[in-house]
């Protein structure tokens, strides 16, 4: 089994589409079409295990934060963790996405990540949270703001690595 990350792009159009259709049947709603996620908007890191798709991740330019905002409408599908751990740092794939996406945008920031905390969004968004929360303990983010941004409520978080 081998596993990597890579910068996904048309050529790859066809494996996303299929993610997209098992994103669709796990009813993850941002994920389910091009369109959905805005693919023209951002640019695409992908996780492979083998051929498969099963994780990405996007990376782009946010005007309104005047800065990158990355792991743009990630998704993992369930049952992939790159390491058992409760530290998302070494337990996710898409975390391991933010360097290849800080190296598609030539490493000059700043970088900002977002969570909804919108109650309708549940439980993954307060996870999301206090994960947040954690790693703003150890310097690795700060909470800039919580504000309505694209039409969602939301925490900003300045990346800081």
């Amino acid at each position: 089994m081998v596993c990597g990350n890579r910068l996904l792009n048309d050529d790859d159009l066809l494996i996303i589409l299929e993610f997209l259709v098992e994103c669709s049947y796990l009813r993850y709603i941002n994920n389910v079409s091009l369109e959905s996620i805005k693919y023209n908007e951002a640019k695409w890191v992908g996780t492979f295990i083998d051929s498969s798709l099963i994780s990405m991740s996007g990376v782009k330019w946010e005007k309104e934060l005047k800065g990158y905002r990355l792991l743009f409408r990630g998704v993992t599908l369930p049952g992939h963790v790159k390491k058992v751990s409760r530290d998302i740092t070494q337990s996710s794939y898409q975390w391991s996405h933010i360097n290849i996406q800080k190296e598609i945008t030539g490493g000059v920031g700043p970088y900002y990540l977002t969570n909804n905390i919108d109650s309708k969004n549940g439980v993954r968004s307060y996870k999301f949270s206090n994960i947040m929360k954690k790693l703003s303990q150890k310097g690795i983010v700060d909470l800039v703001e919580c504000k309505m941004f694209n039409n969602v409520k939301q925490n900003i978080w300045r990346y800081n690595l």
